[in-house]
């Protein structure tokens, strides 16, 4: 992953983390974990925005400041818009300012584009224009780019260089976004903003430039704003990023003793430039007088085109406990002077630095949060399958309760996931498309543990919940390089034994069952013994058969999706017997589910993400809690998946869980009250030759009501699906009557939200500076079967 493409996952500043803050309360006793904020601290002037002398260019006095009520500024241009045409790259607009990079975070563009450069001027509000065709050249895409100098780093470099790209095929006026905040490289005090376009020649004007918190109107009040985060490798991480030379420290009374645990990595932000050795030293002190150094370690920076991954280190601080500790991180070159240019070139990187405690913590329950991508809960030995393939799963469903109706909120694996760590419908987040990504403003599930005082950890198979689409927000630790079961014990069992002292959540994802479904021996010679066919090795029925398998193939390929079942059960077993060796399975709560199902030939389809057929969505549901939730139970109505955070958060009783969207679930599973549930919603984006709609479902104990976006003029059809779904017992087309009635309910389902699926055709073909998909994710895609 080049610079640039990690910059789509660089994320915010650690001071709004911090759980404890130890530079401001130093007597504050250690217990259980503390992030070390090692940020920089500015004071905040709440009165204090951008400057009122605006400069573009070399012409003065044609740019306007307007600081707003609502923790905004606002710059806008005079007359009818500043007007640039430019052949000279390094054009565009510069604005000198003065303000917090921690008070501000996003940064709207209105601007009117021009697809040619060879328009004559008009006014805007009258403007003519003639329509142009962009190249299909993605060099001469349209895009915006963004840089700034602090006054740590008065000069504009490569790293901090932000893009925009602009969908649009004809003139008109278009908003750019820029959500700084999430950018690790968007700290200290702002000084000059540089405002560019590409390619060249191309011509746009200028309207208005916002600088917001990213607290707008319409959201809530208590958002919980997003991390900074920076991707090293294939593990995205909380993480700033830091000047050399460096030097930080921080003082914190050790309350027993503890762990002092951080991952750092340098690169160059050109491939040309001679690599400059750093030395990183960190040192411990009780008084000024005494020091003592717990680790030197030489850093060589990487070439930018091979960053490596995270460095990780961990320094026990036994001998320290019941003292006032001062812990010193120092980077300095090697056989350079500060001031060298080279040094400018230099990108250095540290990770959450988190002090934790050896003793157990029993004050809150752990969470394992497990989603095994595309398994149908049909197949599993505890909702009845007549194949003993998941004894583990099993085992797993008799500790606690699960669901016989357990419902995802759309069959397709990226907004089904992010349904799930945010709580919201599809319809909400909008993460639905291949290169759409959650708004860096939406709170999830990992942010509010995090805040909570849990480690939070993530292991998944990236694709299409790779960090690019923003669902690693608020995870301290967020690994996606391998989509295998095998990444269960090679990543995340080492995490959860490393933090088993203190409360974790780890999310734990993986493409195992995922077509292409692998031969894997002897479990298909006792599954689906000499079979010859045409899918005899790997098979996927991802996308377009040519001929659609025979029942037989089917039959064979259906046993190799078991294979995977079977596999990813016994890694599973290995998990859970883990946990109760290190004394953890007692106090962890166990969420096992799964994102969607997958066809074998129901209702003449294949694959998945094409219907709204039980085969999809239908979920396994388990839940475990030991102590909490009766052993054996089985939850007595449907629920869907985006309910898991409000539910995990009730279930922990942290007071801010009203915060989180969804239905808390916990007082019904623990009996304490009954269901008060009327439907389930899923939905599914279907893009047809007409235009764009939504299939919707409604589920209840009777069966599910669907409107069903055709391929014709028509624009909804109605129809009721028998809870018994069979090709014989089909969708039967509603009465007038009964398509009132499920309109009705529709807008009951909806009226929690102020956004419409029915709306969101029309907003989606809006320009929003959608950023395209990167080399790695775009790989992982490949490989599942989603792109050519």
């Amino acid at each position: 992953m080049t610079l640039k493409q990690t910059y789509c996952h660089l994320l915010v500043s650690l001071s709004c983390l911090l759980l404890i803050s130890c530079t401001n309360q130093p007597e504050q006793a250690l217990s259980g974990l503390t992030l070390l904020d090692i940020s920089d601290e500015t004071s905040l002037n709440p009165e204090k925005g951008p400057a009122s002398t605006i400069i573009y260019a070399q012409r003065l006095g044609n740019l306007r400041v307007k600081k707003g009520t609502d923790n905004q500024t606002m710059i806008t241009a005079l007359e009818e818009g500043i007007d640039i045409t430019s052949s000279n790259p390094n054009s565009g607009v510069y604005l000198p300012v003065d303000f917090s990079a921690d008070r501000y975070g996003l940064i709207e563009i209105d601007l009117l584009w021009y697809t040619s450069a060879n328009v004559s001027p008009t006014v805007l509000s009258t403007a003519i224009v003639a329509q142009h065709d962009l190249t299909q050249n993605p060099r001469d895409v349209p895009s915006v780019l963004l840089n700034w100098k602090t006054d740590k780093e008065p000069y504009y470099s490569e790293h901090r260089m932000c893009e925009s790209r602009i969908q649009c095929n004809q003139t008109s006026e278009i908003t750019v976004q820029f959500p700084l905040i999430e950018n690790a490289a968007w700290h200290d005090q702002v000084q000059e903003l540089s405002l560019m376009v590409r390619p060249s020649g191309q011509r746009y004007i200028l309207k208005e430039i916002r600088i917001l918190t990213g607290s707008q109107p319409d959201r809530p009040k208590k958002t919980i704003l997003p991390q900074k985060r920076y991707g090293i490798g294939q593990q995205t991480r909380l993480a700033t990023m830091v000047p050399v030379p460096f030097f930080w420290s921080n003082t914190v009374r050790l309350a027993q003793s503890a762990t002092l645990s951080f991952g750092i990595q340098a690169y160059l932000s050109k491939n040309s430039i001679k690599p400059i050795p750093l030395r990183l030293s960190v040192m411990i002190s009780r008084t000024s007088a005494e020091q003592a150094l717990l680790l030197e370690h030489e850093l060589i920076p990487k070439p930018r085109s091979n960053q490596g991954n995270w460095m990780d280190f961990s320094v026990d601080l036994d001998g320290y406990e019941h003292q006032q500790i001062t812990l010193q991180f120092r980077i300095n070159p090697v056989g350079f002077e500060h001031t060298s240019p080279l040094i400018q070139h230099v990108v250095c990187v540290v990770s959450q630095p988190i002090l934790y405690t050896h003793e157990l913590s029993h004050s809150k329950p752990n969470i394992v949060l497990i989603s095994i991508d595309t398994l149908r809960a049909d197949h599993l030995g505890c909702y009845g399958y007549p194949v003993s393939i998941s004894p583990n799963i099993d085992w797993l469903s008799r500790q606690g309760s699960m669901s016989w109706a357990g419902y995802t909120p759309y069959p397709s694996t990226t907004p089904a996931h992010i349904s799930l760590m945010t709580g919201l419908y599809p319809f909400q987040h909008q993460v639905i498309l291949k290169n759409n990504q959650l708004d860096p403003f939406v709170p999830t599930l990992a942010e509010h543990l995090l805040q909570e005082g849990y480690v939070t950890m993530a292991v998944t198979g990236g694709g299409n919940v790779s960090s690019y689409r923003r669902i690693d927000k608020g995870f301290l630790y967020y690994d996606e390089h391998d989509q295998s079961i095998h990444s269960l014990h090679n990543t995340l069992l080492p995490w959860i034994k490393q933090y088993a002292s203190i409360p974790f959540f780890s999310f734990y994802h993986t493409y195992e069952v995922h077509a292409p479904y692998t031969r894997y021996e002897p479990f298909i010679d006792y599954l689906h013994p000499a079979y010859q066919g045409q899918y005899y090795n790997d098979v996927s029925l991802c996308g377009i058969v040519q001929d659609f398998p025979s029942d037989r193939d089917l039959t064979y390929v259906s046993a190799l999706y078991d294979c995977g079942i079977k596999l990813t059960d016994e890694h599973l077993g290995k998990l859970f017997m883990e946990l109760g060796h290190v004394a953890l399975f007692d106090r962890t709560i166990i969420v096992f589910l799964s994102d969607h199902g997958e066809h074998f030939g129901e209702h003449g389809l294949l694959d998945h993400g094409n219907s709204l057929y039980d085969p999809l969505l239908k979920v396994p549901f388990i839940i475990t809690y030991p102590g909490q939730l009766k052993g054996g139970a089985i939850i007595p109505h449907p629920i869907s998946i985006l309910d898991i955070p409000a539910t995990l958060i009730g279930l922990t009783g942290f007071e801010q869980g009203g915060t989180l969207p969804g239905t808390d679930q916990s007082a019904v599973l623990r009996g304490n009250k009954p269901s008060d549930w009327h439907y389930i919603l899923s939905e599914l984006h279907k893009a047809t030759i007409e235009g764009e709609g939504y299939n919707l479902a409604l589920t209840d104990n009777e069966g599910k009501y669907i409107r069903y976006y055709p391929d014709s003029k028509e624009f909804y059809s109605y129809y009721r699906l028998p809870s018994l779904e069979s090709d014989q017992t089909d969708l039967e087309k509603l009465s007038d009557q009964q398509r009132s009635e499920f309109e009705r309910l529709i807008d009951s389902q909806l009226s929690q939200s102020s956004t419409d699926p029915r709306l969101l055709s029309k907003s989606r073909k809006k320009a929003t500076g959608e950023t395209p998909l990167d080399p790695t994710t775009e790989e992982a895609l490949r490989m599942l079967g989603y792109l050519e």
